[in-house]
């Protein structure tokens, strides 16, 4: 009877969604410091079922890999495997000092307009900017 209990699905709140959110959102860009801000900008509504995240295209990037991961993590957050995540894109938003978040390769090219020598580096080195 403990163990039907302990496995009852936990009805989602707003509250709870955002807890939950912020714990795998910790752990997925835990080694991946770049998409922090990105990812931290999004946001989440739910449906009985569906949980929607709704992020910028960096976000989304990084995310669109991971949904196995997010699903995963949420079914057994709220005990129920009728979860489904879906995604959305949301218009670029603006950081607090009015810039647009920038992906890797638009800080790459910033820089390198500033510095052509960067780029010829990269040539040279054949080095790849679009790391995780």
């Amino acid at each position: 009877m403990e163990e039907a209990r302990r496995n009852q699905p936990i009805s989602i709140t707003e509250e709870a969604l955002l807890e939950a959110w912020n714990e795998i959102s910790l752990m997925l860009t835990e080694k991946k410091v770049l998409y922090k801000n990105a990812i931290a900008q999004s946001t989440l509504s739910f449906t009985e079922h569906e949980i929607m995240i709704a992020a910028t295209t960096v976000a989304l990037d990084f995310l669109k890999p991971e949904r196995l991961r997010l699903l995963d993590f949420f079914k057994r957050k709220f005990h129920n495997e009728a979860i489904n995540v879906l995604f959305s894109e949301k218009l670029e938003v603006e950081n607090t000092e009015g810039q647009k978040v920038l992906s890797s390769r638009e800080v790459f090219d910033e820089m390198a307009a500033k510095n052509p020598n960067l780029r010829i580096l990269k040539d040279q080195l054949g080095m790849d900017i679009e790391y995780s």
